[in-house]
């Protein structure tokens, strides 16, 4: 199995990063494949959406654009909605990953 396909341990105790939260994912990520993105979001306490809707909160951004990014990116922009870069994603796993070793 690549390392794409496992997915950190997270802690759904702890990790309320995403908690209420409603997120559309869009681009290619180079850590995790979709799936495992969406099951860190879920543990992590946020819905996984395929499209931006009136209740999305945040559209998590990959670095390897695809074809329906621009779609998705702009629609962010006009409705205000909070936009995190893969980096910042992945800071925010790790350091879920980090608190969860404290415990």
């Amino acid at each position: 199995m690549s390392s794409r396909n496992q997915m950190p341990c997270i802690d759904t105790l702890t990790d309320q990063n995403f908690i209420g939260k409603h997120v559309v994912v869009t681009g290619k990520f180079s850590k995790y494949i979709r799936e495992v993105i969406k099951s860190i979001i879920e543990q992590m306490g946020g819905t996984f959406q395929n499209s931006i809707t009136k209740q999305t909160d945040l559209v998590l951004v990959g670095t390897f654009k695809g074809d329906s990014f621009s779609r998705k990116y702009n629609l962010a922009i006009d409705y205000h909605i909070e936009i995190m870069e893969e980096s910042s994603f992945y800071k925010v796993v790790k350091e879920h990953e980090l608190q969860r070793s404290l415990f």
